[in-house]
């Protein structure tokens, strides 16, 4: 039946009787208790007022003569203090004058003592029926509300369709079942090759920005979870409301039929989303204004990124067709910045956090660049175009590029930033550290902590051989956090390779990354440490190497 036609829901009560005759209180408890009411008898006027203040009754019956007529002061208190509380007055036959005295200070009816269980049936079966009634009222209020919601989101969804910019429909996509599904967060997912790709998220999302299938659906099956296909992708739902689920299968799978409509249509979005296209610096500008309020109503992230093209010193390639050169950087939806004749390009990346910044940053493989991150970097859009071309000045004075590190082994890098730590002073320069080896291990574990605030983490480390760094950020990525999950942690055991005596840590977080490496001398760590992002991209690349050298010697001696 459908829900508009069912009839009120049976509503149970917490009932108050306030008598001083326990016969009374007996047929009470007799006549109302079988009805699966909850009823509290009491026998004078100061522990009805604390069972009230625990109980909170919602019907109460009252002997408005007790205590010589105190008992009328009760029905104003309770009144006062009970809210919606309804309140009959009983007093005996020849006092029923006392009783109608009651009436006029709020109660709702009279019942005349000694009464019957008839009567006190009935007395509840009113109140019961127009308490089931308004709630059943409430019920349907809410149900209209939220189908109101839905159909607008819909109507929203069918306009950016009908536009035909896919990076818009998806970021509708998933303000939309935040706001049928009272989610927490939603998380769009479209085929990347072989992966799936966050493209749009709402909300403050855990989910992984690019996963297998499998992985993916591993994810989504957790406590609290949900996930709905979309077309060839998936939509993951984090904290959405159970009574809701319908309505947002409803919604995703009309969403479902909007996506294929839209790239069967001829894709008019192609030209509007077309990466190589550059908008003037200051539309560039306006537009990432408008992404940052954006992102800041729907609780999402936005990323800057500054390439620049020319260093007097010759530190920086420049590419020959600078237009060609970022035609496989920018994802679809992605803004192109540029002045003609300019050596300096922005980007604009949509719904995209730090580490997701970071690895657009690392494709480039010319210029200098720098990124940043709203909100964990800067809270509007000058702030982030400021501090992604300061960090893209520190690129051009990064150690790999002033001491050539990028062709030097693991080994080779180490030794080279301990015996010229310190370049220009600036504040993402490699700094030394002679520390007893306590403190170095509190310092990497500290570095971890700070790293989880953000968000989502992931960590290279040296071990597992002896004492050194991998015990610490065990120590601190060891717990979930709040939001259930544990960082990436990859353990790389340089045993038996020419990096066999370093110690190293790579950690990139939302808000940045952090290194640290050096070696063991006796009972100190003589290392440096840095917010360089290029050397952290090169440890992070060494350690890699290194790690797939060693599993592929593990699985040689295992076959």
């Amino acid at each position: 039946m459908p829900s508009a036609l069912r009839m009120p829901p049976f509503v149970s009560m917490k009932v108050l009787v306030v008598c001083d005759d326990p016969e009374e209180l007996r047929v009470f408890e007799q006549s109302a208790a079988h009805m699966g009411d909850q009823v509290s008898g009491v026998h004078d006027l100061a522990e009805a007022i604390a069972v009230a203040a625990s109980l909170g009754p919602e019907l109460a019956f009252v002997d408005v003569t007790l205590g010589e007529g105190n008992g009328l002061s009760l029905v104003h208190h309770l009144l006062t203090t009970c809210e919606g509380i309804v309140i009959y007055a009983m007093a005996p036959s020849a006092k029923l004058d006392m009783a109608l005295e009651g009436l006029t200070l709020g109660a709702t009816g009279m019942v005349t003592l000694p009464t019957s269980g008839d009567a006190i049936l009935r007395a509840i079966g009113e109140v019961r029926e127009k308490r089931g009634t308004a709630r059943h009222r409430e019920l349907l209020e809410t149900q209209l509300a939220h189908a109101r919601i839905s159909i607008e989101a819909m109507r929203h969804l069918v306009k950016l369709a009908t536009r035909g910019v896919m990076p818009d429909l998806m970021r509708g996509v998933a303000d939309a079942v935040v706001a049928v599904g009272g989610a927490r967060a939603v998380s769009v997912y479209q085929p990347q090759g072989t992966t799936l790709g966050r493209v749009a998220s709402s909300g403050t999302s855990t989910a992984p920005e690019i996963t297998a299938e499998p992985d993916l659906e591993r994810f989504g099956a957790k406590k609290g979870r949900e996930t709905f296909a979309l077309g060839g992708g998936a939509i993951v739902v984090e904290g959405g409301e159970p009574a809701y689920r319908p309505a947002v299968a409803d919604l995703t799978s009309f969403a479902s039929s909007l996506v294929v409509l839209a790239t069967r249509s001829g894709a008019p979005h192609a030209r509007d989303a077309e990466p190589t296209r550059f908008e003037s610096v200051a539309h560039f500008r306006e537009l990432l204004a408008h992404e940052v309020a954006d992102a800041s109503r729907h609780a999402r992230k936005v990323s800057a990124v500054c390439v620049v093209l020319s260093d007097p010193l010759g530190a920086v390639r420049r590419p020959l067709q600078v237009k060609e050169a970022f035609r496989t950087l920018a994802r679809a939806g992605d803004v192109l910045g540029r002045d003609e004749g300019d050596d300096e390009v922005w980007l604009l990346l949509p719904n995209t956090g730090g580490l997701s910044a970071q690895l657009t940053r690392r494709k480039i493989r010319f210029g200098a660049a720098g990124a940043a991150t709203f909100p964990d970097d800067a809270a509007t859009a000058d702030e982030l175009m400021k501090l992604s071309r300061k960090r893209a000045e520190q690129s051009l004075r990064s150690p790999v590029r002033m001491l050539d590190l990028g062709k030097k082994g693991l080994r080779a890098i180490v030794d080279g930033l301990l015996a010229c730590p310190l370049l220009d002073a600036g504040a993402g320069s490699p700094y030394p550290l002679d520390l007893a080896v306590p403190a170095a291990l509190s310092l990497v574990q500290h570095a971890c902590i700070e790293g989880r605030r953000g968000g989502p983490m992931s960590v290279l480390v040296t071990g597992p051989h002896g004492l050194g760094f991998a015990s610490a950020v065990r120590a601190a990525c060891s717990v979930e956090g709040t939001n259930g999950e544990l960082p990436d942690v990859t353990e790389v055991d340089l045993h038996g390779s020419e990096g066999e005596g370093v110690e190293a840590v790579v950690v990139a977080a939302e808000h940045g990354t952090w290194t640290c490496c050096g070696v063991l001398q006796r009972d100190r760590f003589k290392a440096v440490h840095t917010a360089d992002a290029m050397l952290a991209d090169l440890m992070a690349r060494k350690l890699a190497e290194k790690q797939k050298t060693v599993q592929a010697r593990v699985e040689g001696v295992g076959t």
